[in-house]
């Protein structure tokens, strides 16, 4: 959540490198990661609450995450259940057959 891991920050420049336009979510809004992407989403989060380091910055920003894949699955919602079907699909076609039902 620091934003200043090197090989997240070379991923990142790998993808503006091939065009891509970047998006990152950083706790720190100053980090070399936000400075690099096009958009820097920063959320805070207070540490206080968990005894494990950055208890509270993964639930937030996972919590983002999670948002975010809501609202652009809402707004494109049929194609959103097709992908959905499909990721299913995959998934079971390299599972092995449950014989315990």
């Amino acid at each position: 959540h620091s934003g200043r891991t090197i090989a997240t920050l070379d991923a990142l420049k790998l993808s503006r490198d091939a065009g891509a336009k970047t998006v990152c979510i950083t706790s720190y809004p100053q980090s070399p990661i936000a400075q690099a992407c096009d958009i820097s989403l920063d959320v805070y989060s207070d540490e206080i609450m968990y005894p494990v380091e950055a208890m509270s910055a993964i639930i937030a920003q996972m919590s983002l995450i999670f948002a975010i894949t809501v609202a652009l699955s809402a707004k494109n919602y049929e194609k959103t259940l097709l992908r959905a079907k499909h990721a299913r699909e995959l998934i079971n076609s390299v599972r092995l057959e449950d014989k315990s039902r």
